[in-house]
């Protein structure tokens, strides 16, 4: 199972004075699956995608990802020619080449899925010392979101709950209380800062690195830019294989096949933008008007909608 795939959603974050993009690559044997077999397959073995995780780990064919990351400088950031904090945008890697950093291998399948699975409490805001977060709107939201569901999930004290306690250091801060207090809650020491009595002192080298921020801060709406189809038609033109084309115009078909044709409109305007082949080829797969898509192309976003209105 060792053919290249390609990359999950990396998060961007910044340690110390850079900006980190994380790219996470699979090494298996994936094919994605045309509508009519995907169905087929549901109705057949609705937990196919399981069993074949739990028959690789059986057989000692792990999954595996190999980690890189991407390195900016935040002066080049703030020139670079899109937002690089936009988490739909990939940073060119001929800018920005690809470093290898390690691998994440699935070695085996939880023992007791509950204690091990329902009750893991991941969250973005559980950063290793020397890592913080960027200016990425979606990773800014998840920040609080994240923790905030665990929470409510598990409880306050979910940190203590084996699974996501920590594995290779003791924890040393002034956190007590609470439901499903799991540990000494802290014994006899003090549970205010500062204190004569011995209790743990922050250590400013685990700070978080500094973010500078420039910003007017205001309700707006993000308008579309052209920018925002380049990348989109750079896949279709330069990752994709013929077959994944055809594939990939047979499943956005089926889906829009029913939909309203003013919406089938503008939305094959849009894929009209990203790459002339790709969108012709969707309007023409469900019989749409390609000079009608043309004159769509030419509108802004807002003319767009006012002019497909119904």
């Amino acid at each position: 199972m060792a053919s290249p795939a390609t990359p999950s959603c990396g998060t961007t974050k910044k340690v110390n004075t850079y900006e980190l993009k994380y790219i996470l690559n699979q090494f298996l044997a994936t094919k994605p699956s045309l509508i009519d077999e995907a169905v087929k397959m549901a109705g057949e073995t609705p937990k196919h995608a399981t069993e074949d995780l739990y028959d690789a780990l059986e057989s000692g064919d792990y999954p595996e990802w190999t980690v890189y990351v991407q390195i900016m400088t935040p002066e080049e950031a703030k020139e670079y020619k899109f937002d690089p904090f936009d988490i739909t945008k990939v940073w060119y890697h001929g800018n920005y080449p690809l470093i290898p950093l390690g691998k994440m291998v699935i070695n085996r399948a939880p023992e007791n899925f509950f204690a091990e699975g329902e009750q893991a409490a991941f969250a973005p805001s559980n950063f290793v010392p020397g890592i913080g977060p960027s200016p990425d709107r979606l990773l800014q939201g998840r920040l609080f979101s994240y923790e905030d569901t665990q929470r409510h999930r598990l409880g306050p004290n979910h940190h203590q709950i084996p699974v996501n306690r920590a594995k290779n250091a003791k924890i040393a801060n002034y956190q007590r209380d609470g439901p499903m207090t799991m540990d000494d809650n802290g014994g006899s020491g003090p549970n205010y800062y500062p204190n004569t009595m011995n209790g743990p002192e922050p250590d400013i080298s685990f700070n978080p690195p500094v973010v500078e921020v420039q910003a007017i801060i205001d309700r707006h709406t993000r308008p579309t830019e052209d920018v925002d189809f380049v990348q989109a038609g750079e896949l279709y033109r330069r990752v994709l294989d013929d077959e994944a084309k055809t594939n990939l115009v047979s499943n956005i078909a089926d889906h829009l096949f029913d939909a309203k044709e003013n919406i089938q409109y503008r939305q094959a305007s849009l894929f009209y933008k990203c790459d002339v082949e790709y969108g012709t080829r969707g309007a023409e797969s469900i019989g749409l008007d390609v000079t009608r898509v043309k004159e769509l192309v030419s509108m802004t976003q807002e003319e767009r909608v006012e002019a497909k209105k119904s």
